[in-house]
């Protein structure tokens, strides 16, 4: 592909562009492996599409030959992308489910609308150091706004993995100051960070990240019977032939099973899904186990 073809944006061409200018701003570089890895092209049509998008943008970006990769020059500007975080997430999540990008891509589905939760604005800088530290498990320093006291505080913590809860962005990581693992909301990090030395304070040691558990989403039982099976529906449970329970199995990492809980609108109260049914619809079949992990109720 040439710079000029390019010029013609048709979808495929536009994601292609869209995917060089996501991964330089949010991880540092591209490279030819990243579209193929995404697209399965070929190693010399990945660099000829990389080459396409310098002679169109004018040469925008700066070639390392230490990192074999393309870094984004000073004056760098997306012009197939909105530069926001959200796009990489949408990136990871199809790798994650091993989609094609140009297969998920929507064709304007007539009388359609989507609830957009507002964006806050994220420093790709940011991103980038946080990245870096977390591949090579080094320590770094950040200013933190406390929630509870709204001040700046200094914490030099070791991240490991990025978490979207569905609502906004924590990274994942050791707190030398807590001496625990825990989560830091994105947008609650002031400034750029400074990265330190090596640690040893990795995923590995991260024990609620590390612990697996399964969450029995069922149908609150204090709804009416009939009710039962319209949620099941809902929700893609399947009924156990023993219990007559309607039951969804959702195995996931100790760590993020609040946020689950928090996104479906589970409730673990036993008095509250007496009382209030029609409110609370969802609740564990397990719930007495999940209550006892860090962070839930």
């Amino acid at each position: 592909m040439s710079g000029s073809d390019l010029l013609n944006h048709t979808p495929k061409q536009r994601l292609y562009a869209a995917l060089i200018e996501i991964m330089v701003i949010w991880e540092g570089r591209v490279c030819g492996r990243h579209l193929r890895e995404a697209f399965g092209l070929n190693p010399r049509y990945a660099r000829d599409l990389i080459k396409g998008y310098q002679q169109y943008s004018g040469n925008t970006l700066v070639y390392n030959a230490s990192l074999k990769g393309y870094l984004p020059g000073p004056n760098f500007r997306p012009k197939f992308s909105r530069g926001n975080i959200h796009e990489y997430l949408q990136l990871l999540h199809r790798q994650q489910l091993n989609l094609n990008g140009v297969e998920v891509l929507s064709h304007g589905l007539a009388g359609t609308e989507m609830l957009l939760i507002p964006e806050a604005p994220i420093e790709p800088a940011l991103v980038r150091t946080l990245l870096c530290a977390a591949r090579e498990q080094r320590r770094v320093e950040v200013d933190y706004v406390s929630l509870a006291s709204g001040q700046d505080e200094g914490r030099i913590i070791v991240p490991h993995t990025l978490v979207y809860s569905g609502f906004r962005w924590h990274l994942r990581g050791w707190c030398e100051k807590n001496r625990n693992y825990r989560d830091f909301v994105l947008t609650r990090f002031r400034g750029l960070p400074e990265l330190l030395d090596g640690s040893c304070q990795g995923a590995e040691k991260d024990h609620n990240w590390q612990q697996q558990v399964t969450l029995e989403l069922i149908p609150n039982p204090w709804l009416e019977p009939f009710q039962w099976p319209i949620l099941a529906r809902d929700y893609g449970m399947q009924k156990d032939e023993e219990t007559g329970e309607y039951i969804l199995a959702i195995p996931t990492r100790a760590a993020l099973a609040m946020y689950i809980i928090n996104r479906l609108g589970i409730n673990l109260n036993d008095q509250q899904l007496r009382d209030a049914p029609g409110y609370y619809q969802l609740t564990l079949r397990n719930r007495a186990q999940i209550r006892q992990l860090d962070g839930c109720y």
